[in-house]
């Protein structure tokens, strides 16, 4: 793992009336070279993508357009992160101003 990056990324809606409903919220990118998710908590990837350059040491996603989605409610504990596990779904800032994250 040369050069290798940690990265958190929080999810809040800020929107005074409007709540993230399901099939919840997506997250992605496109990678500029060869890099790959070695692991995550709190949220999975939606293809493991081609991680034949890994035979051994498998990582999470090698997707080139990786997309990041919630974890459902009632993962296992060692998947979970702080305010993980909704399904995709953010409550709105205007009617919970303490869970829409």
């Amino acid at each position: 793992m040369i050069g290798s990056k940690q990265a958190v990324v929080k999810m809040n809606n800020y929107q005074m009336y409007r709540q993230i409903m399901s099939p919840g919220w997506t997250l992605g990118w496109k990678w500029s070279k060869n890099e790959v998710i070695w692991s995550i908590v709190g949220a999975q990837a939606t293809d493991q993508g081609d991680c034949k350059d890994f035979p051994s040491d498998i990582p999470h996603s090698c997707d080139k357009n990786p997309r990041i989605i919630d974890l459902q409610p009632g993962a296992p504990y060692n998947q979970q992160f702080q305010n993980c596990c909704k399904g995709g779904i953010l409550s709105l800032l205007g009617q919970d101003p303490h869970s829409y994250n």
